[in-house]
């Protein structure tokens, strides 16, 4: 299976599960490109971005969401956490094959993100919650502008 398959699929688990988390980034810029002119354009990436929405969690509690949504779309894959997250500072995780080599990596902040949009997966058309492309475009050019969000 392909990277950008395989973390589409990640997401998708993670929506089905009802795991509290506003995809962004490459990942839900692709499904907006894609709804909103299908064009063979897609902005390849490693990663996955996301903000968690829900209650306050633990890095445990991320941690197993996301490893469960990992070993559901491949079973020799794990996931470990890299970077605690804290004020102003994402959730950093690495999704690992079995001899320890860095497959993706998944940056989740812990904010609330109220611009929302249902993106369709292509994959196997599981709504997943993404931020809305206002939102997307918004936070591009204010990072451009030299503020960091």
């Amino acid at each position: 299976m392909e990277l950008m398959e395989f973390l589409y699929r990640v997401m998708e688990e993670l929506s089905n599960a009802g795991i509290p988390i506003v995809f962004k980034g490459a990942m839900v810029l692709n499904l907006a490109l894609r709804e909103n002119n299908p064009s063979k354009v897609e902005r390849m990436t490693r990663d996955i971005d996301g903000d968690w929405v829900g209650e306050l969690p633990t890095m445990d509690e991320m941690e197993n969401a996301l490893r469960s949504a990992v070993k559901k779309v491949d079973s020799s894959l794990d996931i470990y956490a890299n970077r605690i997250f804290g004020e102003r500072k994402s959730a950093g995780f690495m999704i690992v094959s079995k001899d320890g080599e860095k497959v993706a990596s998944v940056d989740l902040s812990v904010r609330q993100n109220q611009f929302c949009s249902s993106y369709i997966s292509y994959v196997n058309g599981i709504l997943i919650n993404g931020a809305s492309l206002s939102k997307m475009l918004s936070d591009k050019i204010y990072v451009i502008s030299g503020e960091s969000l």
